[in-house]
């Protein structure tokens, strides 16, 4: 949290590094908005505890400079 820019690399179908910005989600109404949207669209974690997720797991946004 103290330092949030990275690089962001990528290598397979493009090659080409792009700085970026992490932010960390620490609401949890936003925090369990996204673990919801994650749980519906994947299948397989259906069986997730989103109120677990919500309280244990860290939970950034990367964002991609243009």
């Amino acid at each position: 949290m103290a330092n949030p820019q990275l690089t962001w690399h990528f290598k397979q179908s493009v090659v080409r590094d792009i700085a970026a910005e992490a932010r960390p989600i620490t609401d949890e109404a936003e925090r369990r908005a996204v673990f919801e949207r994650m749980r519906q669209v994947e299948e397989r974690m259906g069986h997730v505890d989103v109120d677990d997720w919500t309280k244990r797991s860290p939970l950034v946004e990367v964002r991609l400079a243009t």
